[in-house]
């Protein structure tokens, strides 16, 4: 359903269930973040990405609080994902973006709506995941962000520890033959549930040649042997895969990754 918007804000509205799961005292909740994909219209589609990258340039300007209204963003073709962290005890934010910006500049916040006029956007999704860092590999020094690679798991029923176990132990490898990039995992709580995988890397050309998990296997039959039992024990887990590339868009984000 095609739908016009004269800010980004309006994309991302939508009332939100959520049911927030029990957590011990002395461990800190999860993160949340809610993930927005929009469909944008070819003929548009330049326009409404500088609609957002003059929020993103304004929100920088005026100085919002990034906790409250930060975002990610990343593209796919003419689709667009916009990931935002939330608090668990208010998944949906209190005050609009827009309206930040406009009681901090008027002006900006007119040439904003400007920018977006005539745009035409359709809401693809909208769904809530949280971070399970239990389950996630984090190698100690980072490349800066510059596209992701998503895999999503539907786990079979009655195969969750299973299937933590097989990553734990893909973690572990990782870990041996030195992976260079973040490997974070999700749980989809609110949309079609699933587990996500997201690699964050520098660049298609370095993931997929000189970093691959090949090159970086090759000639260590201990880790050769690992990787592939490690992958023996997901299989049986996993009824479905689905796996793709996004590129991560700093001038669209606020604040960029660091």
């Amino acid at each position: 359903f095609p739908m016009h918007f004269r800010s980004s804000l309006a994309a991302l509205a939508g009332t939100v269930l959520f049911a927030t799961a029990a957590v011990a005292q002395d461990a800190p909740p999860p993160p949340i973040f809610q993930v927005t994909t929009l469909e944008l219209a070819p003929a548009t589609m330049t326009k409404w990405l500088g609609g957002l990258r003059a929020q993103a340039a304004a929100a920088k300007t005026v100085g919002l609080p990034p906790a409250e209204f930060g975002w990610w963003t990343y593209t796919e073709g003419n689709r667009v994902i916009i990931v935002i962290p939330r608090e668990r005890d208010a998944v949906i934010a209190g005050r609009p973006t827009m309206a930040r910006i406009r009681e901090a500049n008027a002006k900006l916040a007119d040439e904003i709506a400007a920018a977006f006029e005539g745009a035409t956007v359709r809401l693809v999704s909208q769904e809530l995941t949280v971070h399970a860092p239990n389950l996630s590999y984090t190698p100690a020094t980072q490349y800066q962000p510059g596209a992701a690679q998503v895999l999503d798991a539907w786990i079979a029923p009655g195969q969750g520890q299973a299937f933590n176990q097989a990553i734990r132990e893909f973690n572990d490898v990782r870990t041996k033959m030195g992976y260079p990039y973040s490997v974070q995992l999700y749980r989809v709580r609110l949309g079609e549930t699933r587990t996500r995988l997201v690699t964050f890397i520098d660049s298609r050309e370095n993931f997929y040649g000189k970093n691959s998990v090949g090159r970086l296997m090759a000639g260590k039959a201990d880790v050769q042997a690992a990787w592939q039992a490690a992958i023996a024990k997901v299989l049986p887990t996993v009824t479905r895969w689905e796996s793709t590339s996004v590129d991560y868009t700093a001038d669209l984000s606020y604040p960029p990754m660091p």
